[in-house]
C-alpha cells in the first residue's frame, strides 16, 4: 500500500499543533519564566536529576568551553558518558547553556511535545489516510496524553523527549515497508538514535515494538521479506550506531558493573501497576504519582468505543491487538507476559519499571480515536449500535459524577464525567466537519485541563530554596573540596548544587556496586534491594524501613572527604554544629582531602564478592608484575599545587618515597592517571576509589581524567 501524500493544508494543521503545544506551556514563561512542578508533594526528578545535571553542564561549558563527561557534583563522582541516562549529545538541550535553565527546560518541552504531535499526526495522514480533523484529534490525545503530562510533572524530562520521538520511529519503520526505500531506513535509524541519545528506556521499548511488528510484513515470498527485514534493521541499527555512538557504547561498557546488572526479578517486576488501577483509566486519579498514573482523557475513551458500532477492519484489529499486548506489558507479573520476557530475552533483565509501556497503549488508543471519528466522517458507524453506546457511556459518568458530589471517590469526576454526555450527543449529530471541530474542541478542553492540574508554576527562588537555614550554614562552613551527606533526602540536590556544595550522596539508575556497597556500609545501611539513590535511603521507603537509624563508619566518610551529615533526629556520632529542629548536620572532622597517600596494605573486605564481573584483587595489587610494595615508614607526599580540568583534575606532587596515591573519586571503567607524560595503570583502592602508584625521587605532575570506555 503506497504512501498518502500530505497537502499544503497539512502544514496549517502542523502550525495548529505547534501553537496549541506553545499555549499550553506559555504559562511557565510569561510573564516571568517559572520551573514546571508537580501538583503534588511527591517530589521531582526535577531537583534531583534534571536542574543538577544542566547546571553542571552550564558551568562546565562557561568554564572550559566543552560538555563534561563526568560528574563531579554528587556520588563522589561519576560517570557521565557512561550513564544510561544521558541526555547531553542532544543539540537541543544545549539551550541551557545559553539561556537562564528555566527557560531553556521550557523551550525544550515545547519542541519535543510538538514533535509528538506532528509524528503522531504524520503516521495518521501518511499511513492511513485519514481525513485532517481525523489525524488531528488523534495527535492531541497522544502528544497532550494526561500520562505524558504526569511524566512531564514528575521531572522526566529526557523520558519524554525520547518518548516524543516514538510517532516518528513508527512512521518510519513502517513507511520503509510501504516505500521500500533505504531513505525511509535511514530515517527509521535517525529517529532510533533521537531516543538514545535522550533515553535509552524508550529505545529499547521502540525495538520491543518493532522487533514483534516485522513478522507481521511476512508475505508469501519469505525471500524477499527476509531481504527487506535485514535492510531495514541493517541500515536503520548503523545509522543509530553512527549517530548515537559516543551515548550507547560508554553505557554498554558500564552497565554491566552497576547495580542495575544486579536488580533481582522482583526489583525490575515489582512495579507494575496492579489490574484494579486500570480504573484510573477513566478518570483522573486523586494519587499523582507518576506511574500509576493512567488517564487516557475521555476522548481516547469514548471515540474508540465507536468502532463497536462498525464492522471493526483488519487495521483496527491490528492495533487493538497492539494496545493489548503494550497493556499486558505494562501490568508487570499481573499481565504474564513481561515476567516471561525478563527471563528469556537477553537485555530483558536490564529494563525496569514495566507500566513505561502504558504511554505506547496510549498511543493505540491515539490511533483508534482517529480511525473512529474518521469512519463516523464518512457515515460508517450504525446509528442505533452508536445510539446505546453513547447513552450507556454517558450514564456511567453522569452516574459516577452523582456519586462523587456527595461521596469522595479516589478520582477526580469534575468535569471530565460531564465532557463524556457533551461528545456523545454530538456524535449522534449528523456527521459534519463542523461537529467534528466541537468534538476535538472537548476533547482538548478536556486534555488541556487535566495538564494544568496537574503542574504548578513555582519560582526559582522557591524552587532551589538558597535562603534554607541549613543550606545557608553548609555554603558557608563547607571547604571547596569537601563533600557532605545526606542519607534521607532533607536537602534537594537542585538546592546542594546551587549552593555550589559537592556531595558523596546522590541519585542515578545505575550506581556502580561498589560505591553502592561503599556508601551503604558508610552509614551503616544493610539494605540488598534495589534502590535508585546512594546511600539507599535518598530514594526508597524500603530502605528506610530498614535503615531508620545510621551507624556512621568516620573512617569511611573521611576517605570520601566528607565533612558534614545531615540527619533527620540526634546522632551520638560526630559534633551536633547546627539544628533547625527538624534536620541534624553533625560535623565529622577534616576528610583526608581529594587526594592523599597510603602505605596501609590490609585488603578491606568488599560488599559485592559475588560480582562476576569484578575482580576481586582489592586495595592495591601487591603480587602485580614489577610492583614494589612501599616501605611502610615512607615519608608522605606533600601537594604543592592543585587545579582542575573540565574531566578531572591535576595536581604538583613531592613525594620522597614510593606510596600509594588515593584520590578521592570513585573508580569507574575509563578513568585514566598520567605521571607527566606516561599513562600509569589505575587501581581501586579501599574497594571504591581512584589509586596509582607514585614513584618517589622529586616531584612529579599528576593528572587523573576520564575517557569514556569503548570511544577511544
Amino acid at each position: 500500500m503506497p504512501l498518502h501524500r500530505l497537502t499544503r493544508h497539512d502544514g496549517l494543521v502542523i502550525a495548529l499543533l505547534f501553537a496549541l503545544t506553545v499555549v499550553l506551556f506559555a504559562r511557565y514563561l510569561l510573564p516571568t519564566p517559572t520551573y514546571l512542578m508537580p501538583d503534588s508533594d511527591l517530589g521531582s526528578d526535577l531537583t534531583r536529576e534534571v536542574y543538577p545535571l544542566l547546571h553542571h553542564v552550564r558551568a562546565s561549558a562557561q568554564t572550559y568551553g566543552q560538555i563534561p563527561l563526568w560528574r563531579d557534583y554528587a556520588l563522589s563522582g561519576a560517570p557521565l558518558f557512561g550513564s544510561p541516562i544521558n541526555p547531553m549529545m542532544m543539540p537541543l538541550h544545549w539551550l541551557a547553556v545559553i539561556l537562564p535553565i528555566p527557560v531553556a527546560l521550557t523551550l525544550d518541552l515545547i519542541v519535543h511535545v510538538f514533535i509528538a504531535a506532528a509524528g503522531t499526526y504524520l503516521c495518521l495522514r501518511m499511513l492511513s489516510g485519514v481525513r485532517r480533523e481525523s489525524a488531528l484529534v488523534g495527535a492531541l490525545i497522544f502528544a497532550f496524553a494526561p500520562r505524558l503530562m504526569q511524566h512531564i510533572a514528575g521531572g522526566h524530562w529526557w523520558l519524554v523527549s525520547s518518548l516524543a520521538w516514538f510517532p516518528f520511529v513508527w512512521l518510519a519503520f513502517n513507511a520503509f515497508w510501504r516505500a521500500r526505500t533505504s531513505r525511509w531506513a535511514m530515517l527509521f535509524g535517525f529517529t532510533l538514535a533521537m531516543q538514545a541519545l535522550n533515553d535509552g528506556k524508550y529505545l529499547a521499548i521502540s525495538l520491543v515494538c518493532l522487533g514483534a511488528c516485522t513478522p507481521f510484513y511476512l508475505t508469501r515470498d519469505v525471500r524477499a521479506w527476509l531481504v527487506r527485514s535485514i535492510q531495514c534493521w541493517v541500515i536503520g541499527l548503523v545509522v543509530m550506531f553512527a549517530i548515537s555512538a559516543p551515548v550507547i557504547l560508554p553505557v554498554a561498557a558500564t552497565l554491566p558493573d552497576t547495580h542495575r546488572a544486579l536488580m533481582t526479578a522482583d526489583d525490575a517486576l515489582g512495579t507494575g501497576f496492579p489490574l484494579p488501577l486500570l480504573i484510573g483509566a477513566f478518570l483522573p486519579s486523586t494519587l499523582r504519582f507518576t506511574e500509576t498514573f493512567l488517564y487516557v482523557g475521555v476522548g481516547a475513551v469514548i471515540l474508540p468505543l465507536m468502532l463497536l458500532a462498525a464492522r471493526i477492519n483488519r487495521r483496527e484489529r491490528w492495533w487493538l491487538l497492539g494496545a493489548f499486548g503494550a497493556l499486558l506489558l505494562s501490568l508487570g507479573t499481573s499481565g504474564l507476559i513481561y515476567p516471561l520476557l525478563y527471563r528469556f530475552v537477553p537485555g530483558f533483565n536490564f529494563l525496569r519499571a514495566p507500566e513505561r509501556f502504558f504511554p505506547v497503549v496510549v498511543f493505540a488508543l491515539a490511533m483508534l480515536s482517529a480511525f473512529a471519528l474518521d469512519r463516523w466522517l464518512r457515515g460508517d458507524i450504525k446509528l442505533r449500535a452508536l445510539r446505546l453506546i453513547a447513552f450507556s457511556i454517558s450514564l456511567v459518568y453522569l452516574l459516577i459524577f452523582a456519586v462523587s458530589v456527595v461521596v469522595p471517590l479516589p478520582f477526580f469526576a469534575f468535569p471530565h464525567a460531564l465532557i463524556v454526555p457533551v461528545i456523545a450527543a454530538i456524535l449522534l449529530m449528523h456527521p459534519s466537519r463542523a461537529a467534528a471541530l466541537i468534538v476535538i474542541g472537548a476533547v482538548l478542553f478536556d486534555l488541556t485541563y487535566t495538564a494544568t492540574s496537574l503542574a504548578v508554576r513555582q519560582d526559582e527562588s522557591v524552587f532551589l530554596a538558597q535562603d534554607d537555614p541549613v543550606i545557608a550554614f553548609l555554603r558557608e562552613n563547607t571547604g571547596t573540596d569537601e563533600r557532605i551527606l545526606n542519607p534521607y533526602s532533607l536537602l534537594t540536590d537542585a538546592q546542594v548544587i546551587a549552593a555550589g556544595l559537592n556531595a558523596a550522596d546522590g541519585y542515578d539508575v545505575a550506581q556502580f556496586v561498589w560505591y553502592r556497597a561503599a556508601i551503604n556500609d558508610a552509614i551503616g545501611c544493610d539494605f540488598d534491594g534495589y534502590s535508585v539513590g546512594a546511600p539507599s535511603t535518598r530514594a526508597s521507603a524500603a530502605a528506610v524501613a530498614a535503615c531508620p537509624h545510621v551507624d556512621l563508619d568516620i573512617n569511611a566518610l573521611r576517605r570520601l572527604n566528607v565533612r558534614y551529615v545531615i540527619l533527620p533526629e540526634p546522632h551520638d556520632q560526630g559534633d551536633l554544629v547546627f539544628s533547625d529542629a527538624a534536620r541534624y548536620v553533625y560535623d565529622m572532622g577534616a576528610g583526608y582531602g581529594r587526594i592523599w597517600a597510603t602505605v596501609d596494605w590490609e585488603v578491606p573486605s568488599c560488599a559485592y564478592e559475588d560480582h562476576p564481573n569484578i575482580d576481586l584483587v582489592d586495595g592495591f595489587p601487591l603480587g602485580s608484575p614489577n610492583v614494589v610494595a612501599p616501605a611502610r615508614n615512607a615519608t608522605m607526599p606533600t601537594v604543592l599545587e592543585y587545579g582542575r580540568t573540565f574531566n578531572g583534575e591535576w595536581f604538583i606532587i613531592d613525594a620522597p618515597d614510593q606510596v600509594a596515591l588515593i584520590r578521592s573519586e570513585v573508580f569507574a571503567p575509563g578513568v585514566t592517571a598520567f605521571i607527566g607524560d606516561v599513562q600509569v595503570p589505575v587501581f581501586r583502592a579501599f574497594c571504591t576509589l581512584q589509586a596509582i602508584w607514585l614513584p618517589g625521587g622529586g616531584q612529579h605532575r599528576v593528572e587523573f581524567t576520564y575517557v569514556p570506555p569503548l570511544s577511544r
